[in-house]
C-alpha cells in the first residue's frame, strides 16, 4: 500500500513537472555551481586592499652648470692715441702719421714787420704718450714769400677738458723753431677739437722769438686742420 502511494506521488510529480516545461535531468547541481560569478571584463577583480602606493622618487639633483670664462678680448681705449688719429689696432705701434696744415695771422708784431700770414705744411706724428711731432714747409706772405722749415712738438692733456657739441676738446702745449733766413723760436698754446676719427682741429697761439724782422717778436693765431 505504501509503495503504490509512493510509485503514485512520483508519477504525479513527473506528469506536472512535463506539463510545465520542466525536464529534471540531474544536472541542477552543476548548474547552479556554474553560474556562480567569474572574474571578467565585465566583472573585474577589484583588490578591496590595494598596496600602498609608493612616494614617487625625487628626481636627482644634477651636476651644477659648468660655465666657461668668456674669452672674447676686450678692447680699451688709449685716449692719448684715440683722440689724435690712431685706432684700436695701433696701439702697439710707435705712432701714427697724419697731415697737418696751418694758417697763422699775425696779431702784433714790430711796427716795420711785413709779416702778415704763415702758412705751414707738414706732417704730425702722435705718440700712444700724449705727444706729438711735428715738421715741413711754411710759406711765409710779406712783401715778397719767404720759405722755411718749421719742426716743433706738443704735449697734451690726459683728457678732454671739454665737450662742445658732442666733440671733446684737449689742451696741449709746445715749442717749435722756424729755420732757413733767420731762426726763431716759439712757444705755443692752443687746443685741439675732435670733430670725427679721422678729423682733428687746432686753435692756438704762438709768440716767435728772434731779432729779424720775418719772426722775431710775433704774435700769430693759428688754425690747423690734421687728416
Amino acid at each position: 500500500m505504501i509503495k503504490y502511494l509512493i510509485t503514485s506521488a512520483l508519477v504525479f510529480a513527473a506528469l506536472s513537472a512535463q506539463a510545465e516545461g520542466i525536464v529534471f535531468t540531474g544536472d541542477e547541481v552543476l548548474q547552479e555551481e556554474s553560474t556562480e560569478e567569474i572574474p571578467g571584463i565585465n566583472n573585474p577583480i577589484v583588490d578591496t586592499n590595494p598596496p600602498v602606493m609608493q612616494p614617487l622618487a625625487q628626481p636627482t639633483q644634477g651636476q651644477p652648470l659648468q660655465t666657461q670664462p668668456y674669452t672674447q678680448p676686450i678692447y680699451t681705449q688709449d685716449q692719448a692715441t684715440n683722440q689724435f688719429g690712431a685706432t684700436e689696432g695701433e696701439l702697439d705701434q710707435a705712432g701714427t702719421m697724419s697731415s697737418l696744415v696751418a694758417y697763422e695771422s699775425r696779431i702784433t708784431g714790430p711796427s716795420n714787420s711785413q709779416t702778415n700770414i704763415i702758412i705751414n705744411i707738414g706732417q704730425e706724428m702722435v705718440t700712444p704718450s700724449n705727444f706729438s711731432f711735428y715738421g715741413g714747409l711754411s710759406l711765409v706772405m710779406r712783401d715778397s714769400f719767404d720759405l722755411s722749415l718749421n719742426a716743433g712738438a706738443r704735449a697734451y692733456s690726459q683728457g678732454a677738458i671739454v665737450m662742445f657739441d658732442g666733440a671733446p676738446v684737449y689742451a696741449y702745449g709746445g715749442a717749435g723753431i722756424m729755420l732757413l733766413g733767420e731762426t726763431s723760436l716759439y712757444p705755443e698754446v692752443g687746443v685741439r677739437l675732435l670733430p670725427s676719427d679721422n678729423t682733428r682741429l687746432d686753435i692756438y697761439l704762438r709768440a716767435y722769438t728772434g731779432s729779424g724782422g720775418t719772426y722775431g717778436d710775433h704774435v700769430t693765431f693759428g688754425l690747423a686742420l690734421s687728416f
